[in-house]
């Protein structure tokens, strides 16, 4: 009873005749357990069952039928069981993509930026240069070229390539700071987190804002508290000024968000958080159709990106409404 009941809540996908992916999103190759030769057997079984089951209705004799019934049960409950077993191998995989990546990666260059991904994802490379480049040409020239020479590297968290994911905020942050580790030692410092999930305007929004943070603080962002102050509003305005694309997906991740515009990846673990309190002048200011928005974004860098910067200072700058903070508001806590 055991032994089926734990079939049933590890392998329960391999009991139908079609693989259906444990993963939310696309994964590495090598993470994916795809028992094929195990689950022939599986599926092997349940014919000569189906077949035993004809024979029997067709009034053939007893041991004829009794014969196929045995041989089916043998091959369905042993195949269905083989191919509930974990790989080691695959246990291994995983642990390198999340752990190592850079180690099984490969990187281009275009332009003066790396991009670094795992094998099978290089098709999303162009879509994130198109990304990279509407952020950049938005920001002053000086904050653009700011930092380390500008990274993109793919990422894969536990909640990604775990089956059942089981991750949390706390681990997503352990990751985060191995990650740093290993950029600074593969030669990408800084490196901007993208994700393996691509191709909708969520996603463009949720790279735009990792770009835009990168570019502001000169360093990659840490994840784990608010985005606060100026620099949130000034980082949810350079998301939706850089393109329609990431405008139109920064729009749709606040229609998801509560108490706060969540740039986050598919897992929801990690993500950069602007409160809706800095998001709303960001979003008033986007409405309008105005050339001297980007001249005072210009003039104004250094202030806007400083960490405490008050979100007052921006709407002075801009001349946009700063919803005041009610007595009982208790402050969110802030990245540094």
């Amino acid at each position: 009873m055991v032994t089926t009941l734990m079939l049933i809540g590890t392998g329960w996908r391999f009991l139908f005749p079609v693989y259906i992916s444990e993963f939310p999103a696309p994964v590495p190759a090598g993470v994916s357990d795809r028992p094929a030769a195990r689950h022939l057997v599986y599926l092997l079984g349940i014919t000569v069952l189906l077949v035993a089951a004809a024979v029997a209705r067709a009034h053939a004799r007893r041991s004829v039928v009794a014969a196929g019934l045995a041989v089916g049960l043998i091959l369905t409950v042993g195949g269905g069981l083989a191919q509930s077993r974990p790989d080691p191998d695959i246990a291994v995989a995983r642990a390198t993509v999340r752990d190592r990546p850079a180690s099984i990666q490969s990187c281009t260059m275009r332009s003066d930026v790396t991009y670094c991904y795992f094998d099978g994802f290089d098709g999303f490379v162009p879509g994130w240069e198109s990304v990279v480049t509407a952020v950049r040409a938005v920001v002053p020239d000086s904050a653009a070229s700011s930092g380390p020479p500008l990274a993109v590297r793919q990422r894969a968290l536990a909640e990604e390539i775990s089956a059942g994911g089981s991750g949390s905020v706390a681990e997503a942050m352990q990751a985060v700071a191995a990650w740093k580790v290993e950029d600074a030692a593969a030669g990408t410092p800084e490196a901007v987190r993208v994700d393996t999930a691509w191709g909708d305007d969520r996603a463009a929004a949720a790279l735009a804002a990792e770009v835009a943070y990168r570019l502001m603080a000169a360093k990659a962002y840490d994840g784990g508290n608010f985005l606060c102050g100026a620099r949130a509003a000034l980082l949810v305005w350079l998301v939706g000024q850089a393109s329609p694309t990431t405008l139109a997906g920064m729009r749709s991740l606040d229609e998801t968000s509560t108490g706060a515009l969540v740039f986050s990846d598919i897992s929801g673990l990690y993500g950069i958080l602007a409160p809706d309190r800095a998001a709303a002048p960001a979003l008033e200011l986007l409405k309008r159709q105005s050339d001297e928005v980007p001249p005072l974004v210009e003039r104004h860098w250094a202030e806007l990106t400083a960490p405490d910067t008050p979100l007052e200072r921006f709407g002075a700058i801009f001349g946009v409404p700063i919803q005041p903070l009610a007595p009982d508001d208790e402050a969110p806590p802030c990245v540094p």
